[in-house]
This record gives structure tokens, C-alpha cells and sequence, in this order.
């Protein structure tokens, strides 16, 4: 932490010095730390891509799951397309000279990981025909077509930081409208019942009372 510290205040001092706007170098190690874990990312894709590709013809190992080695590359397109997004944003970003290295890493990483999230629950939306933009038969990875468009589609989920809470919170109101409605529904079906044979349990009292009466009036006469 001290090396670190040092470094930041020398930094901090230069870029004082050249009129760099305060605050500067710490975007930049924001943006750096997020470059690393995307490089990282780059590696075990390869690594997998490389075991599926090759270590499995070559030594007759077996093969990856076909949905979890779609799920490698979709993350990754998740991933790029966040870092895109902090590239593009890192100038609003507020990020505070005096936090902790380890609070600026967190920050920065978790917001890879979001988009890393997104961009496979974007996807996952589409699958499921919850929320219809392409064809459902077009999201394979059969032919380079269309493994490209599901890579896009994982991009702008992790690029974008609405798409999907937006649509998690339109899906939320709407199941919960239903639910209202359902509810509603059984209500009434059971007032129905419930007033159905109240109805009836009237008319056999009225019934009853009627043929007492008429049974006090043959015995009268």
C-alpha cells in the first residue's frame, strides 16, 4: 500500500504539474485494471477454445458441454462490450484519489462482471422467446452467421447498463398484473360458489318451512 501510495501522490503531482484534470490517473488505473481482467478473460478462452478444438481430436479427450462452451464465448462478448461501455463513459466516472487500490480493482471488475451477467441473460431472453428481436433458430453456433449474432447480442447486453434491468423490471409488472388478475378471478369464482349455495340452502329452508306449513294445515283440517 505505501509503494502504492507513493506512486499515486507522484502521479498525482505530475499530473498536477502538465494541468491534467484531478482525478485522471485514477480513471486511468480504473480502466487498467479493467483491460487486465479482460486480457485474463482472453486467456482461458483461448485455453478452452484450444482444449475443444485440438486436446480433444488429438488425445481423445472428451469434449466440453456444448452450452457451457457457448456460455465461455458469450461472456467474453458480455465482458468486451462493458469495457467498451466504461471506455466510452470513464469521463463522468467519479472515481476517489484517497479510496483504497483494492476498492478501485473491485469496482472496476464488478462492473465486467455485470456486463458478463447481462450479455448471457440477454441471450437467455431471447432462447426463451420472452422477448422476440431475431429468430430463436438463428441463435446457434452452427455457422459463422450466426455465432456472430449471438456474440453481438451478448455485447450490447453487457454494453448496455438498462437493456436487462429494464427488462427484469417490465417482466416483474407484468407477471405481477397477472398474478393480481388470477387472484382477482378466484375470488370471484369462489363468492360465486359460496353465494351459489347460500342461494340454494335458502330455497330448501324456504321449502322445508313450506311443507311444515301445509303438513299444520292438513292436520287442522
Amino acid at each position: 500500500m505505501l509503494i502504492y501510495a507513493s506512486r499515486r501522490g507522484y502521479l498525482v503531482s505530475i499530473s498536477s504539474e502538465f494541468g491534467v484534470v484531478e482525478g485522471s490517473m485514477d480513471k486511468i488505473d480504473f480502466l487498467w485494471y479493467g483491460l487486465r481482467f479482460i486480457c485474463w478473460m482472453s486467456l482461458v478462452v483461448l485455453i478452452f477454445w484450444w482444449y475443444q478444438s485440438y486436446l480433444t481430436q488429438r488425445f481423445g479427450l472428451a469434449k466440453l458441454d456444448d452450452y457451457f462452451f457457448q456460455g465461455i464465448f458469450l461472456s467474453f462478448a458480455g465482458a468486451v462490450g462493458a469495457f467498451i461501455s466504461i471506455t466510452e463513459k470513464i469521463a463522468s466516472y467519479r472515481v476517489d484519489a484517497h479510496l483504497p487500490l483494492m476498492r478501485t480493482r473491485i469496482n472496476s471488475r464488478m462492473r465486467i462482471v455485470l456486463g458478463i451477467l447481462f450479455g448471457n441473460i440477454l441471450f437467455w431472453f431471447l432462447m426463451s422467446g420472452m422477448i422476440t428481436l431475431v429468430e430463436t433458430e438463428n441463435l446457434n453456433f452452427e455457422d459463422y452467421p450466426n455465432i456472430l449474432l449471438c456474440l453481438i447480442i451478448a455485447l450490447i447486453g453487457g454494453f448496455s447498463e438498462r437493456i436487462v434491468p429494464d427488462i427484469l423490471g417490465q417482466k416483474e409488472e407484468e407477471y405481477s398484473k397477472k398474478i393480481i388478475k388470477n387472484q382477482d378471478v378466484t375470488n370471484k369464482k369462489t363468492d360465486n360458489t359460496i353465494g351459489g349455495k347460500n342461494d340454494h340452502n335458502t330455497l330448501v329452508i324456504n321449502d322445508s318451512l313450506g311443507q311444515v306449513d301445509n303438513k299444520e294445515k292438513v292436520d287442522k283440517l
